[in-house]
């Protein structure tokens, strides 16, 4: 009876303890999917849209962002375009399509729209629209120094300075900006290679939590360069999120090298093309401003025809 009595605890201790793996493992797999395809019917925790510098027909991926009259240019440009993903990116001071103005400094094709740096956003995206393939794309770390921005080049700025700190540097950088036909807004870097993860992440929990994330990573993955989406539908914190997104990015076996917030806020807007046709991935019909029609700053990922 002893015997037997042992062995009827030990039996419900190892039928406990298989219950607690399972649901462990059933947790983890929640929580960092198994899957990276867009349209998987699985319950995924994030949306993942993956574009190589050259897509299957060998054609250059390329990039463009437009901040005043997006939804015309965003049209004009799929008359001559294979439009791949579009994206609300920056920050916009309003929910009113003719009152709205980027949030930070912001360009367009050599046009500059905001002159006023946003003291707060570490994150400047340069995009040459002279060379608008994705590997001509930079993101610069504005609170890192040691860049330089030589006559007609500017990969990387600024050596020593900041255009946030130093406003006699403003007009140098408008000139380059202008003279080189380049688009550029400002956001949030929430990760760089620069940094360890402790760095990255030492704070996890500032802002808010009451909406979903979106995000931009520049990648490597078998010496081939990407540009990956990360889209979580799931209320969070901007940089808890985004160490999540991370995880998940190195899990798929990414080399995540820089990775950027894109904002998901008033105008949250994000379509990709699925067969034939660009899919509306963020419907909201209680919401008019979150319509590309309204849209306040687009990115865009495309192919030529």
């Amino acid at each position: 009876m002893v015997l037997s009595s042992h062995f009827k605890k030990a039996k419900f201790g190892i039928i406990t303890l298989l219950i607690f793996i399972c649901l462990s493992v059933l947790s983890v797999r929640q929580l960092y999917p198994i899957s990276q395809d867009a349209n998987s019917k699985s319950d995924l925790k994030f949306e993942i849209f993956s574009f190589a510098l050259n897509d299957t027909n060998n054609s250059p991926i390329k990039s463009a962002f437009f901040a005043k009259d997006c939804y015309k240019s965003f049209l004009k440009l799929k008359e001559s375009s294979h439009i791949l993903f579009a994206s609300s990116a920056s920050y916009a001071s309003s929910i009113t399509k003719s009152r709205s103005l980027p949030v930070g400094f912001c360009a367009e094709k050599g046009v500059v729209l905001n002159k006023l740096p946003h003291q707060f956003m570490d994150a400047l995206v340069i995009i040459h629209d002279n060379h608008p393939e994705i590997n001509s794309m930079k993101i610069i770390d504005l609170d890192r120094e040691n860049y330089e921005c030589y006559s007609g080049k500017c990969d990387s700025y600024v050596n020593n300075k900041n255009i946030r700190n130093e406003p006699s540097e403003t007009f140098s950088f408008i000139n380059t900006i202008e003279t080189q036909n380049i688009s550029s807004f400002q956001t949030q870097l929430v990760y760089t290679k620069f940094k360890t993860d402790s760095e990255n992440f030492k704070k996890l929990t500032n802002g808010t939590n009451d909406r979903s994330r979106r995000f931009l990573a520049i990648c490597e993955k078998d010496d081939v360069l990407y540009h990956v989406i990360v889209d979580s539908r799931n209320n969070d914190y901007l940089m808890a999120s985004a160490q999540k997104a991370l995880i998940y990015l190195r899990g798929q076996d990414y080399e995540v090298d820089t990775m950027i917030n894109l904002d998901t806020g008033s105008k949250d807007i994000m379509y990709a093309l699925e067969g034939d046709y660009l899919k509306n991935h963020r419907p909201n019909p209680l919401t008019s401003s979150a319509k590309i029609e309204n849209a306040s700053s687009l990115l865009v990922y495309y192919t030529d025809i």
